[in-house]
């Protein structure tokens, strides 16, 4: 079956990891054609609370704070949702940060 690696920074990963802290990495399986929208929808599903700080279903999109790469490219986020996985991608998510 097709996977992809998901890389979720912090904070964004401390409801995701016993460890609260650091980087983590998970490997998803994937279905032909599918899409990170259909992805999150699914892993959303699963665990509501792990990811809210990244997806938001009830609008379904992405956090305007979030930064999506696919494979170490920037995904827009109006268009991050429609981008189709395929076997070996990468995606990985980080936390804006702006200021001066």
């Amino acid at each position: 079956m097709p996977e992809v690696e998901l890389c979720i920074n912090s904070p964004l990963s401390h409801r995701m990891s016993a460890k609260k802290a650091g980087k983590l990495l998970l490997t998803e399986e994937i279905a032909q054609g599918e899409t990170l929208g259909d992805l999150l929808c699914r892993l959303e599903s699963t665990d509501p609370a792990a990811w809210q700080n990244i997806f938001d279903v009830q609008k379904n999109q992405m956090r305007t704070v979030i930064v999506t790469f696919l494979n170490n490219t920037i995904l827009p986020r109006a268009a991050a949702l429609q981008a189709p996985l395929s076997d070996g991608d990468q995606i990985t998510f980080f936390l804006m940060y702006a200021g001066g």
